[in-house]
C-alpha cells in the first residue's frame, strides 16, 4: 500500500512537468516563428510571406516590394489590397489548411500557388502570386479552385 501512495504523487508530478515542458516548447516555438526570418529571394518565400502579411493585414510590407504597373492600375478596382482583403474575409473567412503549394515560371514570370481550405467555403482555394524578374508583384488572386 505504501507502494501505491508513493506513485501517485509521482504520476501527478510527471504530468505537470509534462504540461509545463509542452507549453514551454509551444512558447518557444511561436517565439522562434515570430523571429524567422523572410525568404525574399526565392518565388515560395515571397509567395509564403505574401499571402502570410495579406492574411495579417500587413499591408505596407507587400507594397513595399513594389508593384508592376499594370497591378497598380488594378489595385483601386479591388478597392486596394485592404478592400479585397475585406471582401476576402467576408467571403471565405480565415484559412484554416494548407493543402499545396508550387511555384513555377510562366512566360517569364515567378508565380506562387498555394491551394487552401477555408471557414466559410466547402472547397478548395488557390491563393496566387506572380512576381516580375526583379521581384515585383504583377498579380494576384484568391478564387475557388476550377
Amino acid at each position: 500500500m505504501h507502494a501505491q501512495t508513493a506513485a501517485k504523487p509521482r504520476r501527478r508530478r510527471n504530468l505537470l512537468i509534462t504540461s509545463s515542458t509542452v507549453l514551454f516548447v509551444a512558447v518557444v516555438a511561436t517565439a522562434f516563428a515570430q523571429q524567422a526570418e523572410v525568404d525574399l529571394e526565392s518565388t515560395m518565400g515571397r509567395g509564403r510571406a505574401c499571402t502570410e502579411w495579406f492574411y495579417a493585414q500587413e499591408f505596407a510590407e507587400i507594397e513595399a516590394l513594389g508593384f508592376t504597373e499594370a497591378m497598380e492600375a488594378a489595385l483601386p478596382s479591388m478597392g486596394g489590397l485592404s478592400g479585397f482583403w475585406e471582401t476576402v474575409e467576408t467571403q471565405l473567412g480565415g484559412q484554416t489548411e494548407v493543402v499545396d503549394e508550387v511555384e513555377m515560371k510562366q512566360q517569364g514570370l515567378d508565380v506562387y500557388v498555394r491551394t487552401a481550405k477555408f471557414e466559410k467555403y466547402p472547397g478548395d482555394i488557390i491563393v496566387q502570386w506572380v512576381f516580375d524578374a526583379e521581384g515585383a508583384i504583377a498579380g494576384m488572386a484568391i478564387r475557388p479552385k476550377q
